[in-house]
């Protein structure tokens, strides 16, 4: 598979979360800041298959972790 852009949530204490988009992946962060999780959304360039990734850039944190 070549590399590609893949965004990710990751909640406090929840599993990462990929999605198709950043908007999707901002939105769900926010839908875990409000229910309590902080989360951050992030995209990162990269091949899963091959292990090779980029520094992640940050879209957003939503939340505030205790």
């Amino acid at each position: 598979m070549p590399p590609r852009l893949h965004y990710y949530v990751q909640a406090e204490g929840g599993a990462l979360e990929e999605f198709s988009c950043a908007s999707d992946a901002e939105a769900a962060g926010e839908t875990h800041a409000r229910r309590g999780r902080p989360a951050v959304a992030y995209m990162i360039w990269g091949d899963p298959e091959a292990e090779c990734w980029d520094e992640p850039d940050l879209l957003a944190e939503h939340g505030r972790a205790a």
